[in-house]
């Protein structure tokens, strides 16, 4: 897959580099000095790609602080692998190294472990830790400090290790079933972070009916446990993998709330064994860091539904907007769908005005019940501004402008000139665009049921469950 592997500084001088194959001319770096960072240093940088193709030789690049990680390849090869190794190659980086630039010798060794004859292999640091000579460590100057985790040494270089002792051989990790998590780890405190991500892509239409609906989510976990614990985590009863669904996409035997799930994907550490029966999730979590356990798709059943159906809608929009001679006149009603004892916050609604709309403050109107307002010319919207609101709550907005024309306009030439801006590109009616974000239950009706460690000595574990829900396309046509 990957011939060649190299590191560049800014101005081009080769600091890391790992060849490979033997079908490469020996100057390659020199060759993408002259076309990629001679370019970006004389200011003409702003078009190019990330895959730099010459003749049947492709570079794919990517900066990172002022350093050019750079993969080279022949023939026909799959560019987005490559370009999420070389991602994940510099997140495993940070993850071990501090200062990548203090520590290219380390960089090179950890690049000799990942890459095995050009594809690449394990990623977890862990497991890559162990592959760093410990005699680097001994003979710079440490300095200790305590976490509650236990002691950790952060050598000058930059390179992180914990003070529990690791196998003096690296295969004694690589060939073990479990790499992404060492033995021997003691936490004074045991702790669970556990938050479930999601975001609601919607399209409605002015009476309030959803046209398309889906969410995106995934549940993100970091652990501080002791030992090698197993976890598991129970979903609620009313989750529905889609192989569970029926022919035509909803029970209607079912008279509560369904949650669909679909396109899920597991990060390695999970068993499946439980899942498909139980909805039990069960795993060997990683040691103290951020990863994305499960991600989804919860789609609503049917492409035409009400908003009360498939899906938990935080909001329903319904707009009137009405054109009369030179004016246009929106009247817009928002309605909260969520329960009294829950609130959103940083609620906007951003309503497109034609761009011919005269935007002084003398030649429009906007009344409103709640929020606040704010006429943004340049971007050719009004923005409609709430930083709390509550559930089961509404609230209405009146506003009209003065549509300008080069013509002179009066009642006798007002529709042509209407016609004339409505062909114009403002006048396309582009929806209104809602974004809001709150902290409760999943918006899929997905639901934690339990979490629970197994651990031979039976510790006590403190757990943080979290439900963030955010908009991501949520537009309302008019």
């Amino acid at each position: 897959m990957i011939s060649e592997f190299f590191i560049l500084n800014s101005k081009g001088g080769l600091v890391v580099s790992k060849s490979i194959k033997d079908n490469l001319r020996k100057n390659l770096a020199e060759v993408f000095r002259i076309q990629v960072i001679s370019n970006i240093q004389v200011g003409s940088s702003k078009n190019l790609s990330p895959v730099l193709t010459l003749g049947s030789t492709s570079f794919l690049y990517l900066k990172y602080n002022d350093l050019f990680f750079v993969a080279v390849t022949r023939s026909n090869q799959d560019c987005s692998i490559i370009l999420e190794f070389m991602y994940k190659f510099v997140d495993l980086l940070n993850s071990i190294i501090l200062t990548i630039k203090n520590n290219f010798i380390s960089v090179g060794e950890i690049l000799d472990e990942v890459l095995d004859n050009g594809y690449p292999q394990t990623m977890e640091p862990d497991s890559i830790r162990h592959c760093i000579s410990d005699e680097k460590l001994q003979k710079r100057k440490n300095i200790r400090k305590n976490t509650n985790s236990g002691s950790e040494t952060v050598s000058d270089s930059g390179l992180i290790s914990r003070s529990t002792s690791f196998p003096t051989e690296a295969n004694q990790l690589s060939t073990s079933d479990i790499t992404w998590r060492r033995e021997g780890i003691k936490y004074r405190r045991n702790e669970i972070f556990l938050d479930v991500h999601e975001k609601i892509n919607l399209l409605m239409n002015a009476t309030g009916q959803v046209l398309n609906s889906y969410i995106d989510g995934h549940i993100q976990m970091k652990t501080r446990l002791s030992g090698m614990p197993i976890c598991n985590i129970g979903l609620n009863d009313s989750t529905q993998i889609m192989s569970d669904m029926p022919t035509n996409g909803f029970d209607d035997s079912l008279t509560g709330h369904v949650t669909h799930l679909s396109n899920c994907n597991f990060h390695q550490c999970v068993s499946l064994t439980k899942f498909d029966t139980d909805r039990i999730i069960r795993f060997v979590p990683p040691d103290d860091e951020k990863f994305e356990l499960m991600s989804y798709r919860c789609q609503a059943p049917l492409p035409s539904i009400h908003t009360s159906q498939g899906i938990n809608l935080p909001f329903i929009v319904k707009p009137i907007v009405t054109t009369s001679f030179a004016r246009i006149i929106y009247r817009i009603h928002i309605h909260s769908l969520y329960s009294r004892k829950f609130s959103s916050k940083n609620v906007e609604l951003k309503i497109p005005i034609p761009k011919d709309a005269s935007t002084n403050s003398r030649s429009y109107k906007i009344v409103t019940s709640l929020g606040k307002t704010k006429v943004m010319p340049y971007d050719n919207c009004l923005i409609w501004r709430f930083s709390k609101y509550g559930g089961d709550q509404e609230a209405s907005l009146e506003a009209e402008f003065q549509i300008q024309s080069n013509a002179t306009t009066t009642p006798g030439n007002a529709l042509m000139a209407l016609a004339i801006d409505q062909d114009s590109e403002a006048w396309k009616k582009p929806p209104i665009q809602l974004h809001f974000e709150f902290n409760m239950s999943s918006l899929s009706g997905m639901a934690i049921k339990f979490l629970k460690v197994e651990e031979p000595t039976s510790y006590s574990t403190v757990k943080w469950i979290n439900y963030i829900s955010k908009a991501g396309s949520y537009e309302i046509r008019y």
